[in-house]
């Protein structure tokens, strides 16, 4: 910055000429500032660091009001020229600095900030702050080869929240020869522009808007902002001051401020509350009123119902609670509608006082709700069936008779059926005029067996067939006609040649049997010419051995598959010990009942220290004590082993910290596709393993993020993401599982959001995943990892409200076992790792020498994930 100091002092004269056709009323000041000396081999013309300290200095210009020499009618510029980015709260922590910087001014009297050893270095919060309270307007000029990428990323939205209405910092040239424009130029915008603020609105009574149209002569906006102003040209300012009370408040009058931002000249405005109107006083206000249901006041049109009524005209009842009203004990109105008026508006398809009835909750027919509307309606769980319709679908058809017996020919006969699927016919129904004979009449349901039911007959015990017209338990046809079968089929029985010829006259002979001929009218019996009768009785002592034996043998199987699952169980519990004793978690120790061949004797002279074993036992957090003699006996020196050796499938819990901006969607995407393929990664290492899940943005307040309504509600507006959720600060999604969809699940949940400036406030939820140990699930015996990925640096403590420190963030991985993975992703990669992450990540437990870039397609964060878990074994 050595050629801005030269254009200095070469345009000094230009400047002051170029202020003095602004105002003849000015005056110039000068500082330097640098960084703080806390680390050796700092000389005082440079740092070891590229990031500078400047925000020591420009917080002592703004609190060091008497040193500096500020004017209390006068316009306040500062020209803040770097480089370089900014330390900031928290920073000075990396070298021993710990106590907090208060804010006020600790210059000596040679002009030298005499904390910068002690205190930490402001805040972005705190130079806010006093900037606002101070009144003073902070130019940002920035130069060097790197302009650009420093001035957005750090210095350009600072500009925009500080005071001023700098939607950005300035360019320095390589000869910082435009000093003079960029001078002019600022105290240019800032004499021509007013940005009108309030302050001290008691904001739960009133909304103040401000409305101008600066003197364009068009509709008023609604703006606080006006540029382009001159001593000719001024401009006016509406308020709309909007009540936001719904009852008389007991202060009725309330103050607020209006002043130009930048100066000091203020505005008090008091507002007093009138509560009561006209319509509100007798003789206009009608109490108990017709209007009201008797129940309330009318006045001024509208109804203003008694403690327990509510309702435009205060018709309904609201005086004890919804479980007395309309409780059950399956809940409000049995959770199928809401208590309105101390009764149960029930929701669709369902009824009754308490909407106990389910009226979709019925037996379907034809895949029709009690067969349609047709056949009958639900009520209650029942079907209620229209005439001719029974059962508990309405299935049943109720046949009446179908035979009509009016407007009959003269002698017809008809020959018609019933209950056609009971099959039971009116046989020969003879007309003659009026008169009605039944010559062949039967009447009978199911042949007089059964009953018929829904279109079929039931049939009684002993009877079957479709109309019941069989029955089971009579003797059959071949019984009755046994005895003539044997005679015509073989000669023999009890009937001689000439009765066999008589009575049998229904049974003949065929080489084949067929189907059985039962008719109404005749029987007739069909017997196999051939004659083969069945073997003799079984042996009764085969049958008993045969089964004897079968038994044995059965038992002498499971008796052998018993051996053989035992002695597999056996050989399974043998090896699973052997696997233990070989893992180092487990202590070792000898039998008790074991004595070796050495006989070990100890010097009684010696006093023993308690609690301090003999042997030499590995070790698993035990206590070990060592005896030293003095160095005059000649024995001042022990020497001991510690042996290490990894563990075969010790457990991994891993858990994702990820940024949900819209920058970083890419990642949610990969690791959701690559989640089985990690889990198989991961497999190789160890068989034990848990992901969890959890996202962390930064603070919903002011300067982290915008709170305004419309942003408030939708982080993203007027961005392309359609689909943004309210910022958070952090918010734990997944507890460490090994549920792989679950996993799935989760990412695919995760919605973007965004904050408003740079940094991200991760540390939040990065201190919360440590130290919610039981929240996050995280193991006692087991490996800890956590991948931190985003693409921005981070807040940290001092930033305002307030962050974890860097110092916290370490001493709790510390406490906790976990080591930290920083994935770093975005087009600044390198530069946000160079920065901040890589000099974290050397910090931290785990031995990881760097943070690790995250690739474009996010794709390579299952080798990150890997190898980190290789590099901690």
């Amino acid at each position: 910055m050595r050629q801005l100091a030269s254009s200095l002092n070469l345009l000094a004269d230009d400047i002051a000429s170029d202020i003095a056709t602004l105002t003849t009323d000015f005056r110039f000041g000068l500082g330097t500032a640098m960084d703080k000396r806390a680390v050796r081999n700092v000389n005082t013309t440079g740092n070891q660091d590229a990031t500078e300290g400047l925000f020591d200095g420009l917080m002592q210009i703004m609190v060091c009001g008497d040193r500096i020499g500020w004017r209390k009618k006068a316009r306040r510029m500062i020209i803040y020229a770097t480089d370089i980015n900014f330390h900031q709260a928290g920073d000075g922590r990396v070298a021993g600095i710990l106590q907090p910087n208060d804010g006020l001014c600790h210059l000596d009297s040679q002009g030298k900030y005499t904390m910068a050893e002690i205190q930490d270095y402001p805040s972005v919060g705190q130079i806010l702050q006093k900037a606002r309270e101070n009144n003073i307007n902070v130019i940002f000029v920035i130069g060097g080869a790197n302009n650009k990428l420093v001035r957005s990323l750090y210095y350009d939205e600072l500009a925009a929240l500080l005071p001023g209405g700098f939607n950005n910092a300035s360019e320095l040239t390589t000869d910082a020869s435009n000093i003079l424009d960029i001078v002019g130029n600022s105290y240019r915008r800032l004499r021509e522009t007013v940005n009108l603020k309030i302050g001290k609105v008691p904001s739960r009574e009133l909304d103040v808007e401000i409305y101008t149209n600066c003197r364009t002569g068009q509709e008023l906006e609604k703006t606080q902002t006006c540029t382009g102003l001159t001593l000719e040209k001024w401009t006016n300012f509406t308020l709309d001051i909007i009540s936001n009370i719904t009852r008389c408040p007991d202060q009725r009058v309330s103050n607020f401020t209006l002043f130009p931002e930048g100066l000091e000249e203020l505005v008090e405005i008091e507002i007093e509350h009138v509560c009561d109107c006209d319509c509100q006083l007798e003789p206009e206000v009608e109490p108990d009123s017709e209007k009201c249901s008797y129940n309330g006041t009318y006045e001024c049109g509208i109804c203003n119902c008694n403690p327990g009524w509510i309702g435009d005209q205060c018709e309904c009842d609201d005086r004890g609670t919804a479980e007395e009203a309309c409780g059950t004990p399956n809940g409000i109105c049995n959770n199928a509608g809401n208590c309105t008026c101390r009764k149960c508006e029930c929701f669709d398809g369902y009824s009754g006082d308490k909407c106990e009835c389910n009226d979709m909750n019925c037996r379907n027919y034809n895949k029709l709700l009690c067969g349609g509307p047709d056949r009958g309606r639900c009520n209650c769980g029942k079907c209620v069936c229209n005439a001719n319709y029974t059962g508990e679908a309405c299935e049943c058809l109720i046949y009446n008779d179908i035979v009509s017996k009016n407007n009959l020919p003269l002698g017809r006969m008809l020959t018609d059926v019933f209950l056609t699927n009971c099959k039971t016919r009116i046989n020969h129904l003879i007309v003659y005029g009026r008169f009605r004979f039944f010559p062949d009449y039967e009447e009978t349901v199911c042949s007089g067996n059964g009953d018929c039911v829904c279109g079929r007959c039931q049939c009684r015990s002993g009877f079957r067939g479709e109309v019941c017209d069989k029955c089971t338990s009579c003797p059959g046809i071949c019984q009755n006609n046994k005895d003539c079968a044997e005679c015509v089929a073989f000669g023999s029985g009890i009937y001689n040649p000439t009765e066999c010829t008589q009575l049998c006259t229904n049974v003949r002979t065929a080489p084949i049997l067929e189907r059985e001929n039962d008719s109404d009218s005749s029987q007739e019996v069909v017997v196999k010419d051939t004659k083969r009768c069945p073997a003799g009785s079984p042996d009764p002592l085969t049958i008993g051995l045969s089964i004897s034996g079968a038994i044995f043998l059965l038992g002498l199987l499971l008796l052998l598959i018993w051996k053989l699952l035992t002695m597999l169980y056996d050989n399974m519990e043998y090896s699973r010990f052997e696997s233990e004793i070989q893992n180092p978690v487990w202590e070792r120790s000898k039998n008790p009942i074991y004595e070796g061949c050495v006989t070990t004797v100890e010097n009684p002279m010696r006093e023993e220290h308690s609690g301090c074993p003999r042997a030499m036992e590995p070790y698993n957090g035990h206590l070990y004590c060592f005896h030293l003699r003095t160095a005059s006996l000649g024995h001042a020196k022990t020497n001991f082993a510690v042996s290490y050796k990894i563990a075969k499938d010790f457990p991994l819990d891993l858990y994702f910290l990820n940024d949900p901006s819209p920058t970083m969607k890419t990642l949610q995407s990969s690791l959701k596709s690559l989640a089985k393929d990690i889990e198989s990664g991961i497999k190789n290492l160890t068989d034990d393993y848990r992901f969890g899940l959890g996202t962390s943005m930064d603070k919903a307040v002011r300067p982290f993020s915008r709170t305004s309504a419309e942003f408030l509600d939708d982080p993203c507006f007027n961005t392309t993401d359609s689909v943004c959720e309210k910022v958070y600060s952090f918010r734990h999604r997944l507890n460490l599982t090994d549920d792989i969809e679950a996993f799935e699940k989760a990412i695919d949940d995760v919605q973007v959001t965004a904050n408003y400036d740079k940094p991200v406030g991760m540390f939040d939820g990065l201190i919360q995943t440590m130290v919610c140990g039981e929240h996050i699930g995280w193991r006692e015996k087991s490996r800890r990892m956590l991948v931190y990925a985003t693409d921005m640096a981070f807040h940290h403590g001092g930033d305002g409200w307030d962050y974890p420190s860097v110092g916290q963030i370490i001493q709790k991985a510390k406490e906790n076992n976990i080591n930290i993975i920083f994935v770093i992703g975005g087009n600044s990669s390198l530069l946000v790792r160079n920065l901040y992450y890589d000099t974290l990540a050397t910090l931290m437990p785990g031995h990881t020498l760097q943070a690790s870039a995250l690739s474009i397609d996010a794709r390579n964060i299952l080798d990150i994930v890997s190898d980190n878990y290789k590099n901690t074994e």
